[in-house]
């Protein structure tokens, strides 16, 4: 069974959740769609049924949060017996349904966002065809009072890993360690299996959105990143040992979104935001200590826009999240950044973690200190092309001679001016 969709006289099918014990997949492409292809086929467009590549042009990890929002619009468009012609009737109707939201029920302009996001998704065809409803939500996001997600300081994110590592939460610490050095987004980390993890004895990379597996990255297929930070390194070689050809993470984000505010709370830190802030970090981390340029950002993070770097590259967003930081947690924070690896080893080592492997396997990689620190070595080469810099200058100005700085001239056209006005 599939859901039907029904705007105008047009008829849109949407996958529903996989129940249990169906053999066909409607959530994800995979091996198994071709496999049950001609053992389960579905029913024909001509009677009302869909198809496995329309079933899977909308099922990703979005579809599940803009799904609900076109629900309940097109119930609340039943209900007023709404004309939803397409394109003007769904457009008049579309911004009459965000002005109630807006004011009626006070609801945040990312409803809004998701609302029109699905219509689209759904109905490609209507896409720049609906001006009421853009222009509704345009005015919508200027009105409310919302707040986006801005950077984390590099050091504070240190420290929510080694106090989520040393409660127990081994691999949410280490997801939030790994997605920070990868600019990565919670649904990369997720869907990162072992095999995904490249390691040729000197250099590790990451592939997200194995397409031979049937997952996408926000991006794409196969989009990769060098691992830069050596601790980093290390911990992924024990995760690729410990998952095999299974997940790395055998966790979910909602357990990740948990864990990580308990720990902010505990810090003082509960302004920080989601876990999605990692992915703001780690590119204004990189441009404020001149670890990178604004293009070898953008390729980093896998952005095809220049537009869409700007967005994650606040580095004035860390001055301000450093002043609003409790002192006694800026201190712990700066403790541990100053040897990171140190940190990790204390924390995988309190009682919390005795006994469990993955914490044990982190700690013999740890210790082993396989990985190169490539952050490491740019800082240090940007610090000596300054100090280089600054020398040469100090030392041109002792040696320029006297005459290289004449007499200043005095102009009179100003008392001249002044005289005649």
């Amino acid at each position: 069974m599939t859901y039907a969709i029904i705007i105008g006289t047009l008829e849109v099918a949407v996958a529903p959740k996989a129940p249990a014990g169906d053999t066909v997949r409607f959530t994800k492409r995979g091996p198994r769609a071709w496999e049950n292809f001609m053992s389960a086929p579905l029913r024909p467009l001509r009677d009302g049924g869909t198809t496995r590549l329309l079933v899977h042009a909308v099922a990703d990890a979005s579809s599940m949060q803009w799904i609900p929002k076109v629900r309940e619009f097109l119930l609340a468009a039943k209900r007023a017996g709404a004309d939803l012609s397409l394109p003007d009737g769904l457009d008049t109707y579309l911004a009459q349904y965000m002005d109630w939201l807006c004011y009626g029920e006070q609801r945040s302009p990312s409803i809004g966002t998701l609302l029109l996001f699905g219509i689209v998704c759904l109905l490609p065809e209507v896409k720049g065809k609906l001006p009421l409803a853009a222009r509704s939500l345009k005015s919508w996001s200027r009105l409310a009072t919302s707040v986006e997600g801005g950077p984390i300081p590099e050091e504070i994110i240190f420290l929510i890993v080694c106090d989520m590592i040393a409660e127990g939460l081994v691999y949410q610490g280490c997801w939030v360690l790994c997605q920070y050095d990868a600019y990565g987004r919670e649904q990369d980390m997720e869907q990162l299996w072992g095999a995904d993890i490249s390691w040729d004895g000197h250099t590790m990379a990451l592939v997200f959105g194995e397409a031979a597996r049937g997952a996408s990255a926000k991006t794409g297929h196969n989009q990769g990143v060098i691992v830069r930070r050596a601790e980093v390194v290390d911990i992924f070689l024990a995760l690729k040992e410990l998952a095999g050809e299974h997940k790395v993470f055998p966790i979910t984000q909602e357990a990740l979104r948990q864990s990580w505010h308990r720990a902010l709370r505990r810090r003082g830190l509960s302004f920080a935001g989601p876990p999605h802030s990692i992915r703001h970090s780690g590119p204004s981390e990189d441009l404020a200590r001149g670890r990178a340029q604004l293009e070898d950002v953008r390729r980093r993070g896998r952005w095809k826009a220049m537009e869409s770097v700007q967005r994650y590259t606040k580095s004035f967003a860390l001055t301000r999240f450093r002043a609003r930081t409790p002192d006694e947690t800026r201190t712990a924070a700066d403790n541990i950044a100053s040897d990171l690896r140190r940190a990790l080893v204390r924390a995988l080592s309190t009682a919390a973690n005795a006994g469990s492997p993955v914490a044990a396997a982190c700690l013999r990689t740890l210790r082993q200190k396989r990985g190169r620190d490539t952050n490491a070595d740019k800082e240090r080469g940007l610090a000596a092309r300054r100090e280089s810099s600054a020398r040469e200058r100090r030392a041109g100005h002792r040696r320029r001679p006297a005459a290289a700085y004449p007499e200043p001239v005095t102009d009179e056209s100003d008392d001249i001016g002044w005289a005649t006005d």
